[in-house]
């Protein structure tokens, strides 16, 4: 992501997708590394088609910063290719014969020996089959940590400028920062009585203006909140929707005539000579298993984002056993949501049957969408 300075130019408003795909990425707020299968991606529940934007988001980072990409594959053999023979056979007959050799990268594609340049070379010279294509590309995106670092300060420029009506001017309708600070500032009141300082908030609460991410970034950049997590999730008539996690913070808190209240202090983990433990402060730390299983792996999602809930098809992508796999006979046999949301809740089992934790509950809502860890 180019920034120009703040002297010649201003940061340009980012698309409420694409800044949840950078967000994404980054592992925001952890900033741990993270890995990607391209075709994965497309499962972030994006409000929008994303499949054409998101590797334009993809291409400009590794322009801008440097990525790791590789193991670069197209679905031949798969359900995307044999089911659409009209369409195999056209750009067949696009790059045989193809004297000028405008259809160079096209070929390269389908026959398994391409790389990020033609596909780059595609989108920008063949936008009518470019999604066509794309639908049956794979690939590794691995975040470096230069990529990270640099994600992160654009991030922190962006929600400052955000917080200062200091965007370019897009055909958008968005409210300004005082309008979004204004209602957030009255629901923040409201739920604080009901649930304290930690907050679940949801984008279609707060009105089509509304920009949910950029507004709490800006306010975390302020520090009025702290972010613990963000996703997506859809509703039942499979509309993508954004939630944030947060914490008020005391400066808000006394900003808006509230008094912190002492809670419990959540839980945290942490692992010692490749054993996962759970700290509850005060007491001697628990040893939950290996740091690689499944159960270590789904208690540390949970006791990050202790009392809010996490989105199950996220929570599946976190501790899965292995990357999903990417090879040409397997491509694009991956789980649905029904059978990611049985190994969360078989999971979840491994840590409801442990004596050590009769503390807690692990509670997973009725749309069997969301789980979540709490005190009893």
């Amino acid at each position: 992501m180019k920034s120009a300075t703040k002297e010649t130019k201003k940061l340009a408003y980012i698309d409420e997708d694409i800044l949840f795909l950078i967000l994404k990425l980054i592992d925001y707020p952890y900033g741990e590394q993270k890995s990607f299968d391209f075709e994965e991606i497309q499962f972030f529940n994006f409000k929008k088609p994303a499949l054409l934007y998101v590797f334009q988001t993809i291409s400009q980072i590794n322009s801008a910063y440097g990525i790791q990409l590789k193991q670069f594959e197209f679905d031949r053999y798969g359900l995307f290719y044999a089911d659409k023979k009209g369409i195999k056979e056209h750009l067949y007959q696009m790059c045989h014969p193809d004297p000028l050799q405008k259809y160079t990268s096209v070929k390269r594609i389908i026959e398994n020996k391409f790389t990020l340049t033609d596909l780059e070379e595609v989108f920008q010279k063949q936008e009518k089959i470019s999604a066509v294509l794309f639908s049956g590309v794979n690939f590794k995106i691995t975040m470096t940590e230069k990529a990270r670092n640099g994600l992160h300060s654009f991030i922190k420029s962006y929600a400052k400028a955000f917080s200062e009506d200091n965007l370019q001017k897009v055909n958008i309708a968005y409210l300004n920062f005082s309008d979004h600070e204004a209602i957030f500032e009255k629901r923040a009141r409201t739920d604080y009585e009901k649930y304290g300082e930690g907050l679940v908030l949801k984008d279609f609460e707060f009105g089509e203006d509304f920009r949910l991410l950029d507004c709490m970034l800006a306010l975390e950049e302020n520090s009025d909140v702290k972010i613990n997590s963000l996703g997506s999730e859809k509703n039942a008539r499979d509309e993508s929707r954004f939630f944030v996690s947060i914490d008020l913070q005391k400066k808000f808190l006394k900003k808006i005539g509230m008094k912190a209240v002492k809670r419990k202090v959540a839980p945290t983990c942490f692992i010692k000579e490749k054993i996962g433990f759970l700290q509850i402060a005060g007491e001697v730390a628990i040893k939950i298993g290996g740091k690689d299983t499944q159960k270590f792996k789904l208690l540390e999602c949970l006791v990050k984002n202790f009392g809010d809930g996490r989105n199950i098809d996220a929570v599946y992508v976190d501790i899965r056993k292995e990357p999903l796999n990417i090879s040409t006979v397997n491509f694009g046999k991956q789980l649905n949501h029904t059978e990611r949301f049985n190994f969360v809740k078989n999971t979840r089992g491994e840590l409801q049957r442990d004596k050590k934790l009769k503390d807690f509950q692990f509670k997973i809502d009725k749309k069997q969408n969301i789980i979540f860890m709490t005190f009893r």
